[in-house]
């Protein structure tokens, strides 16, 4: 029998706490480790427990969580898969620059909440066979396969039934999978579609708005009128 994937909860509100621990149980896969008010003592057991998952809380009077993030990194503790869950939608990029797999808000929806458990489980299982996801993919290229780092692709480009992947540098590499297939794949990896024609990498971005993304190069991207809700899922996913 698989174990569970084991999670910390961090919230200064007790009745967030309280809230987000009662919708864990719908998932048994996931066992809860400790739930704190206190960022230090989330610290401390993150170094000694090693939680698989960290759902955290932003704005706390003790540290943010994003100050707590920078403290794991600072002090090279092994970081777990994050979620940020949060009544704030403005932190979402330096969030995602930080790490943060998901970013969730408050009133959390138990449907939302299980759609971030299913993302985040491919991670998880990565990170439990004590590997990182992968620093290459293999994509289709004609009658061969082509070796990327999905980290490297700032965004795609549909071509009917190919598509092209775009480069930080603007060089673009032909491969013969579709923008859906491509979406599917690339979702755990933090690709979210905004158009059409277009997948993005939501580490790259930079700026938002409800007609356009600006990516960290520089380069902007149309946001489609139907896929702003996806846009949207990870500034503000209600």
């Amino acid at each position: 029998m698989v174990s569970p994937f084991t999670f910390i909860i961090v919230d200064d509100e007790p009745p967030a706490l309280s809230v987000i621990k009662s919708l864990m149980q719908a998932h048994p896969q996931f066992q809860m480790l400790a739930a704190f008010t206190d960022p230090e003592e989330a610290l401390a057991s993150i170094r000694d427990a090693r939680p698989d998952l960290l759902l955290l809380d932003v704005e706390m009077p003790k540290m943010t969580g994003l100050a707590m993030l920078e403290r794991v990194r600072e002090e090279e503790i092994s970081p777990p898969v994050t979620a940020f869950i949060t009544g704030k939608a403005e932190y979402a990029i330096e969030a995602f620059r930080l790490g943060v797999r998901d970013y969730v808000l408050k009133p959390v929806a138990p449907d939302r909440l299980a759609l971030t458990l299913e993302n985040l489980t491919p991670l998880l299982e990565a990170a439990r066979s004590e590997a990182e996801l992968p620093a290459v993919l293999s994509f289709k290229d004609g009658t061969g396969h082509r070796l990327i780092s999905p980290q490297d692709i700032f965004w795609i480009e549909a071509g009917g039934n190919f598509s092209e992947l775009v480069m930080e540098d603007g060089s673009r590499t032909l491969v013969s999978e579709s923008l859906r297939e491509l979406a599917q794949r690339l979702a755990g990896f933090g690709f979210v579609r905004i158009h059409k024609s277009i997948i993005v990498n939501r580490i790259q971005v930079r700026e938002t708005s409800p007609s356009r993304v600006i990516l960290s190069n520089g380069e902007v991207c149309a946001v489609g009128r139907t896929f702003r809700e996806s846009l949207l899922s990870f500034i503000d996913p209600k």
